[in-house]
């Protein structure tokens, strides 16, 4: 089965699974824009300042290397958390979909998505605001949008994409 097709076998497990892969590969594409982004922000700044006798094919596959390898890492044990979240999310509008949605409609299905990961994202940004120590230190700083606000944002879309194919089959 394809993560991007709804499983023809409703089943619990199938669902989980899609939602787990899912968060995972999301989680592998959010690392792989940021690398992309700090690649070539910081490739742009070494050509700046060095010259080309100056090893500078070295330096940017270093800097390339220095940048991928601990994107990818981060996004594995993020991947992790983003698969647990997802595949709960895809499970709860998997089971809400039917009795709230008899009729099947798309968009309805969409808002559904929509709205069941809205509030897991509300009850993540109160506790990250509630807590205390490395990750409340990132509330209100630029960090804070890109290690929650834009995957949170990439969530919500998923889930209301992942609402409207539930109600499609």
């Amino acid at each position: 089965m394809s993560i991007f097709e709804t499983p023809t076998a409703y089943n619990s497990l199938s669902i989980a699974l899609l939602g787990a892969k899912m968060g995972l590969m999301l989680a592998v594409i959010y690392a792989f824009a940021f690398a992309a982004y700090a690649c070539l922000r910081s490739s742009l700044r070494i050509l700046d300042v060095l010259t080309p006798t100056d090893r500078l094919f070295g330096t940017l596959v270093a800097n390339a290397a220095s940048i991928v390898v601990p994107s990818f890492v981060i996004a594995v044990l993020l991947g992790i958390i983003a698969a647990i979240i997802q595949s709960v999310t895809v499970l709860l509008v998997y089971w809400l979909a039917l009795p709230l949605n008899p009729e099947l409609l798309p968009l309805r299905g969409a808002l559904i998505g929509l709205v069941i990961s809205g509030f897991i994202v509300f009850i993540l940004d109160w506790r990250l605001r509630a807590g205390k120590g490395y990750l409340h230190s990132i509330v209100g700083q630029s960090g804070y949008v890109f290690w929650f606000g834009l995957p949170c944002l990439v969530y919500v879309a998923t889930s209301a994409w992942v609402g409207y194919l539930l109600s499609n089959y």
